[in-house]
């Protein structure tokens, strides 16, 4: 937690004190993972996590990106409250995406953190968060970072989980066309 938080500040050295006070606060609060209980992060430090990669959506941004996605499995983030912080940092996050797909830390962890946002139920159910532009938006990057990617294990498992899926719907659609069989039949 230390180095993403140096790093933060190493990268944005045009922090105000309230922002890195903010910052090393969650930072504090996500170091203690077996306190989250009794712990929450505040709406002024998810304002100051948010600035971080809202105002400045580039590939640098991989930090801040990181230490939201840690943030994104405390408890205390994951109300209906924080959500409109969560489309922000959702949107910014795929902007800097989308600007560099060869950025292998932006992209590895932004879809980290977008897999970490599918788990709250509260955001799961989100029809704001999880459009329908949204999503597809997310699986067309996806699909352009993986598929063409550099590093040939992300290939390979982007080729996998396809293969996969492909196989899934192989077998979904004869299912369908058996249950379809075995009705018309009685």
């Amino acid at each position: 937690m230390d180095k993403i938080t140096s790093k933060i500040f190493e990268i944005y050295t045009a922090l105000g004190p309230a922002d890195t006070e903010a910052i090393v606060e969650v930072g504090g609060v996500i170091k203690q993972s077996n306190r989250y209980h009794a712990t929450t992060v505040t709406q002024q430090q998810m304002s100051a996590l948010k600035r971080l990669v809202t105002e400045n959506g580039s590939v640098d941004c991989f930090p801040a990106v990181d230490l939201l996605r840690l943030a994104s499995c405390h408890p205390s983030v994951c109300e209906r409250e924080y959500l409109g912080y969560w489309v922000g940092v959702v949107d910014s996050v795929v902007g800097a995406m989308e600007k560099d797909l060869a950025a292998v830390a932006v992209n590895m962890l932004g879809f980290r953190l977008v897999c970490n946002l599918l788990k709250p139920v509260a955001f799961v159910e989100s029809s704001v968060l999880w459009s329908g532009e949204r999503v597809a938006k997310i699986s067309q990057l996806a699909g352009k970072v993986f598929e063409g990617n550099a590093n040939k294990n992300v290939r390979c498992e982007y080729g996998a989980r396809r293969a996969s899926e492909e196989r899934q719907n192989a077998l979904l659609r004869a299912l369908d066309r058996s249950i379809e069989n075995a009705r018309t039949r009685f």
